[in-house]
């Protein structure tokens, strides 16, 4: 049994996307790094997210972390339409959108 997208848990689409395109490309143990990747911003960064969060307006943050996540989304579809894609570049990617992601949640 191989990884596919099937067995890709859906924590959001874009965790979904990096997770797809890593399987595809990558070995298992890519897969686990690039989850990984999107999961310890939320251990390391949680609480300050929270108290950030709850002081910022919410609408306006969420709409700035949905532009940041958009961007860096967008500058890793040029990277890979370019041919610039690499696996150390999706754990930026994945790291970032983790972070995103706290600051979202």
């Amino acid at each position: 049994m191989g990884i596919g997208p099937v067995l890709i848990p859906p924590a959001s689409g874009a965790a979904s996307a990096l997770g797809f395109l890593v399987a595809t490309r990558g070995t298992p143990l890519d897969v686990g790094f690039t989850f990984a990747a999107i999961a310890i911003p939320n251990v390391i960064f949680g609480p300050w997210a929270g108290a950030l969060a709850d002081r910022w307006d919410r609408r306006r943050t969420m709409i700035l972390v949905n532009l940041f996540r958009g961007g860096l989304l967008a500058a890793l579809a040029i990277a890979a339409f370019a041919d610039l894609a690499s696996l150390p570049l999706l754990y930026v990617v994945a790291f970032a959108l983790g972070v995103a992601e706290t600051l979202f949640d």
